[in-house]
């Protein structure tokens, strides 16, 4: 992670027992800044455990926005 330029979209459920959202989201923060990276968000999704459905309405809006916003002059 610390080598990526592109940019980035991360979803992470915050009720995930798999794996440590608030760690894990601040991870990724850390490595894509350290690498350079401006161009990343993350998204936490309320209510939400490591099974995130595409067809929620939290990803869908997130995902819509943030891939109208790459593509926007």
């Amino acid at each position: 992670m610390t080598k990526v330029q592109c940019p980035v979209l991360a979803f992470f459920g915050e009720d995930d027992v798999v794996q440590p959202t608030e760690r894990s989201a601040a991870l990724y923060a850390q490595y894509l800044t350290e690498a350079g990276n401006q161009d990343f968000e993350i998204v936490v999704i309320p209510g939400v455990g490591h099974s995130i459905d595409l067809s929620m309405a939290p990803y869908a809006g997130a995902m819509s926005n943030w891939l109208g916003g790459l593509f926007a002059e």
